[in-house]
């Protein structure tokens, strides 16, 4: 590898590339092109020169990754967090929309269409089983993934608008200058899930959203994971999101769980902030709690 950057290796070094028909499909297909459909790269269609694959998989994994038939269509992945007690991943996904739909318009197109979900613009939290995998050579390979906790969205998906008689819509509520409805999630559960972390021992993860219109007041929520119950255990001011959600099981003898307020007022009810001082960013914690070992 180091040799091939010090060369000065380029990206038509490695692939030759054509631009898929409106189908998605490859016009040199019988020639060894393959069509993919990447964030990094978009439609494209690809064909790996001869002895390549080292260089293509380290300087252009997400191309390479598509190419030899891995999935791409994750979409708005954010936090991600680790249970040692049962070896399981924990991984937030913002949005379940585009590549993660069977969205034939675009967005799927040019690739395999391999995840086939109903559109959620709330999100969803999901639960990886981890378990050793000798080909890989690794103990942590995922076998299995469901989601554990998803938003509740309340907008009609036939609609392109979110209707104004809805309980939640706010013509003072301003995004972008512009009326919005606000709770477009349900209160009852996340809303964009972002940060992630795990309480080791309790059998609880913390989740932070990050929302503009699902949730008026961002809020982070604690899981149980044995009894699947939610408890909010903060929420932000308005046009805020929740971040840097983390659990420190023992500091100075006890434990604390720390978030962070970024940009009050920022995202949405703009004209609400009683003063200049209310739209700076805070760090804070929950605690002391009993120290874990």
């Amino acid at each position: 590898m180091k040799a091939l950057i010090d060369g000065g290796v380029k990206f038509s070094d490695l692939f030759e590339v054509e631009a898929q028909a409106s189908d998605g499909t490859c016009p040199s297909a019988a020639s060894g092109f393959r069509a993919i459909n990447t964030d990094s790269g978009g439609r494209e269609c690809l064909k790996l020169k001869a002895g390549q694959e080292l260089g293509a998989s380290r300087l252009e994994s997400r191309r390479y990754a598509a190419y030899v038939g891995a999935t791409t269509e994750f979409r708005k992945t954010e936090g991600i967090t680790y249970n040692p007690a049962t070896n399981r991943l924990y991984v937030a996904f913002s949005d379940v929309n585009q590549g993660m739909t069977s969205d034939l318009t675009g967005k799927d197109l040019g690739g395999p269409n391999h995840i086939r979900l109903a559109r959620n613009d709330c999100g969803a939290v999901y639960e990886m089983v981890l378990a050793p995998n000798a080909a890989i050579g690794s103990d942590f390979v995922g076998e299995a993934m469901e989601s554990i906790v998803e938003g509740v969205w309340l907008k009609d998906p036939a609609n392109s608008l979110y209707p104004t008689d809805s309980p939640w819509y706010d013509a003072t509520a301003k995004i972008g200058g512009n009326a919005v409805t606000t709770n477009v999630c349900s209160i009852g559960g996340i809303a964009n899930p972002d940060n992630l972390t795990f309480i080791t021992g309790y059998d609880t993860l913390l989740i932070g959203e990050d929302t503009t219109d699902g949730h008026q007041n961002d809020v982070v929520w604690a899981l149980n994971l044995t009894t699947r119950e939610m408890t909010r255990i903060f929420s932000t001011p308005y046009g805020a999101e929740t971040t840097g959600i983390y659990f420190y099981p023992n500091l100075g003898g006890h434990a604390y769980i720390k978030a962070q307020v970024q940009h009050p007022y920022g995202e949405s009810d703009e004209d609400k902030a009683p003063d200049a001082n209310a739209k700076q960013a805070y760090v804070g914690y929950i605690g002391p709690l009993p120290a874990m070992q």
